[in-house]
């Protein structure tokens, strides 16, 4: 009986022995630790490879999403709403440069010897929009920047030796009401104060009734000065594809010291020297207007550019 219980726990100790004595071996110990050594390798390239996809998926989504969001330009119609003038949605754009014929002579209180000569002229860029009233009027709206360029030279004390400088400095003026209207009556555009409530000084911008020969009559000129013949009338092409009659007028005539020069009046535009021409005349010897019509707007699509234009683009 001793026997086979001795026996019994020998054998039991002996399959304890095959059981257990694997864990406590070294070499198995580290056979297990090498696969969790992997495990960490693995999973670090298994999130690199994730973190790579998301990426990609988001460079390839999110400038489809951009293109989604984004507000495209507005299209410029097959043909602009009016035949003769435009009362809603219209932009001119104007320069107007002054300045740069008065030098200043400065000196030294001390010395009395000139240490500068300054001069300066200003260019201001103009935007005139329209609000409607009604279907026949707009008034006018208009803000504008304007730059100041300073130039000349100074001198040096020492040697009187001159360098020349030129500076520019630049201001805005907000959107404001310009205190006129425009309105369209039997294929007539006329112009008006926002104070004359009555229509006692309201005048004839446009006329687009006229026929080669008749004569343009400035109401707020008098006789024999407020005739301006229609020379001829033709066509152009504007930058959205379509065709407007262009009304010629000539036959220069000097008033009081100012001249009117040839212009142009162009269906939807107006005239191509500036928006009020002749209304508002300037006289210029060298027939360069100090102010100029750059360009004109339809919904903020540009449809006019006189760079265009006088060099026979459109």
């Amino acid at each position: 009986m001793k026997m086979l219980m001795k026996k019994g726990r020998l054998n039991q100790i002996k399959i304890s022995a095959n059981v257990i004595a694997p864990v406590k071996k070294k070499s198995c110990y580290k056979e297990v630790m090498v696969p969790t050594k992997a495990r960490t390798i693995y999973r670090s390239r298994l999130l690199n490879t994730i973190q790579a996809i998301i990426i990609s998926a988001f460079l390839l989504v999110y400038p489809l999403t951009a293109c989604a969001n984004e507000v495209p330009p507005p299209a410029i119609p097959d043909r602009l709403p009016s035949d003769i003038f435009i009362l809603n949605d219209m932009r001119w754009v104007e320069e107007i440069r002054w300045g740069g014929n008065n030098w200043e002579h400065i000196y030294d209180p001390e010395t009395g010897k000139m240490i500068a000569l300054t001069n300066n002229r200003h260019t201001a860029i103009i935007m005139t929009s329209t609000r409607l009233i009604n279907e026949n009027s707009a008034e006018l709206y208009s803000k504008s920047e304007v730059t100041r360029t300073d130039f000349g030279w100074t001198f040096s004390a020492e040697n009187g030796e001159g360098e020349y400088f030129e500076r520019d400095s630049t201001y805005t003026t907000p959107n404001v009401p310009t205190g006129s209207i425009i309105t369209i009556e039997n294929n007539r555009v006329y112009v008006q104060s926002t104070d004359d409530k009555e229509g006692k000084y309201i005048r004839l911008l446009y006329d687009f009734n006229l026929n080669v020969g008749d004569a343009f009559m400035l109401m707020h000129i008098a006789e024999p000065y407020n005739k301006i013949l229609l020379t001829s009338i033709d066509s152009v092409l504007l930058l959205n594809g379509e065709y407007k009659k262009r009304y010629n007028f000539g036959n220069e005539k000097i008033y009081q010291g100012q001249k009117y020069y040839d212009y142009s009046v162009i269906e939807g535009i107006g005239c191509d020297i500036y928006l009020f021409y002749p209304l508002t005349i300037n006289s210029n010897e060298d027939h360069h207007n100090p102010v100029t019509l750059k360009a004109v707007y339809y919904k903020d699509r540009l449809i006019w550019s006189s760079e265009l234009y006088w060099q026979g683009g459109i």
